[in-house]
């Protein structure tokens, strides 16, 4: 992951850069069977396991702070909308995801 962020009065805002390099069918656990090998895209005409694809996400944070103890907060993850999955997960992550949020400290 890289990621970049400015802060400046009560805006806070960040960029940040997530990936992750393809895991080749060789390189799996297939004697313990931990790696989930099953999960990965399955590539008929050769009749194998494809392994892990690589893949990347940018995402897009902010955080206003509206008072003392009341912040609002925008984010916008996976911007590109790719789909993807984490080693081993089994799950594919969320497409384009916006959030917003109030974010109060008592």
């Amino acid at each position: 992951m890289v990621a970049i962020s400015h802060k400046k009065g009560r805006l806070e805002l960040g960029l940040d850069y997530k990936f992750n390099s393809r895991k080749k069918a060789k390189d799996y656990n297939l004697s313990e069977g931990i790696d989930r090998f099953e999960d990965t895209p399955y590539i008929a005409a050769i009749d194998t396991y494809y392994g892990t694809p690589t893949w990347a996400s940018l995402n897009f944070s902010s955080t206003y702070k509206l008072t003392k103890n009341i912040d609002a907060l925008l984010s916008v993850d996976n911007i590109f909308d790719v789909h993807y999955k984490e080693f081993a997960s089994g799950i594919s992550a969320p497409g384009r995801n916006f959030s917003i949020s109030v974010l109060a400290h008592f």
